[in-house]
């Protein structure tokens, strides 16, 4: 079973050689349903701009926190879903908000036993100032959940300017949500093997929604 020393992930380009790199650290926070958020992993950036100030080079270790024991075993998701939210907001840091390619940016599945899986879907970025709200599908053997993942990684870009990030506006988010779910064509669904008609039903339980 993995300990929480073994929860760091490393991605990214390597920095210049004798540049001087900018340290960054941000983290990434699940919401629940009471609109406060739990913290699930800290991200520390090195940042090179010497090379090129509009793509720098960008190298990062992701480091999840201490998981409690019935979900120790999911260590190696978390840190794969973590990763892929950052990948994509390194790669488009400054678009507003948009759908987002769910098949590039799924993990695999993960599985544990004969019985127990669990697989991550980014479907969608709401970008902010602040940081960014990232709408994630969790399909398991338990069944779906509609869950909201917060990275304050700040940007500057004048699109997103405004926002507070912490206290995300729960009626306006869930609407978002389920209406960027009812948008998913039979041909996505399908292309996640997950069964259409149990999708649908899914995305209009109203329970299922965050944490």
């Amino acid at each position: 079973m993995a300990s929480a020393s073994d929860s760091s992930l490393s991605a990214g380009v390597s920095t210049s050689v004798g540049s001087v790199p900018i340290l960054r650290k941000s983290t990434f926070a699940i919401l629940l349903k009471n609109g406060t958020t739990i913290p699930t992993a800290t991200v520390d950036e090195q940042i090179d701009k010497s090379s090129n100030a509009y793509d720098p080079d960008i190298t990062y270790t992701i480091t999840l926190g201490v998981l409690p024991d019935h979900i120790n075993h999911m260590l190696d998701y978390l840190t794969e879903l973590c990763d892929k939210m950052m990948k994509y907001d390194i790669k488009y840091p400054y678009s507003q908000q948009e759908q987002i390619s769910i098949i590039e940016y799924s993990t695999q599945y993960h599985i544990f036993n004969d019985t127990e899986f669990i697989r991550g879907i980014i479907f969608y970025r709401w970008t902010m100032r602040k940081g960014s709200y990232f709408y994630v599908i969790q399909y398991s053997d338990r069944g779906i959940r509609f869950l909201l993942y917060t990275l304050d990684r700040a940007r500057h870009s004048s699109n997103s300017f405004g926002s507070s990030l912490m206290h995300p506006n729960l009626v306006e988010q869930k609407t978002n949500m389920k209406q960027q779910l009812q948008s998913f064509t039979d041909e996505q669904i399908m292309s996640l093997n997950i069964n259409v008609p149990y999708f649908r039903q899914a995305v209009e339980n109203d329970l299922l929604y965050f944490l």
